[in-house]
């Protein structure tokens, strides 16, 4: 029987005018440089390397995805990270500005 963990890595941001928190990751710990702005749309890249278990794309080997309150009426709600090159990238939009949360998720 296989077993996965969870590793959750917390940040917070306002969209419009957007302010990265602190992003703790194992063993180190620096600003969120993952996530960038364009208009009202977010778009988070986090290198493969950072990822606890390197791997990008869902599927029942792990992987990374993003949950905060993004959903309709701020309800929590997640996006897949993709694989892209060397990163996990996962973007949505457009966001009404004002203070959102997330996390990153990374399922071993």
């Amino acid at each position: 029987m296989r077993t996965s963990s969870r590793h959750r890595l917390l940040v917070a941001l306002t969209a419009a005018g957007v302010v990265g928190a602190t992003l703790a990751l194992p063993a180190t710990t620096h600003a969120d440089s993952f996530h960038s702005v364009s208009g009202h749309y977010q778009t988070f890249t986090v290198p493969v390397a950072e990822v606890p278990g390197g791997k990008c794309d869902v599927s029942p080997d792990g992987g990374l995805e993003l949950y905060g309150n993004i959903g309709p009426a701020g309800t929590w709600a997640g996006t897949a990270m993709g694989a892209s090159g060397d990163d996990c990238v996962g973007s949505f939009g457009p966001m009404e500005p004002g203070l959102y949360y997330y996390e990153y998720v990374a399922t071993l």
